[in-house]
């Protein structure tokens, strides 16, 4: 399966953060998700210490912000259903 991210920009106006790939970005979100991990915290947090996640996101660690963006407006699975 294949997810077209090419619509996806990278912020090239010079100010703020630099934008975190969005390939990469959704790479960890469903690595994440599919692991058990919905909050943004620990999403992030294995950017710095599990090798998996490090060679996902290319050694990489996307801001706080960037990371509760997507997750702030995903629903929140119900394990009850």
């Amino acid at each position: 399966m294949s997810i077209d991210t090419t619509g996806d920009q990278v912020n090239h106006r010079g100010t703020g953060n630099e934008q975190y790939p969005p390939a990469t970005l959704l790479a960890l979100l469903v690595y994440s998700y599919c692991s058990g991990t919905f909050s943004s915290p620990q999403i992030k947090a294995p950017t710095h210490s599990e090798f998996a996640v490090r060679c996902l996101c290319a050694n990489t660690h996307p801001h706080q912000e960037q990371v509760e963006k997507p997750t702030s407006s995903s629903p929140i699975p119900n394990p009850s259903l």
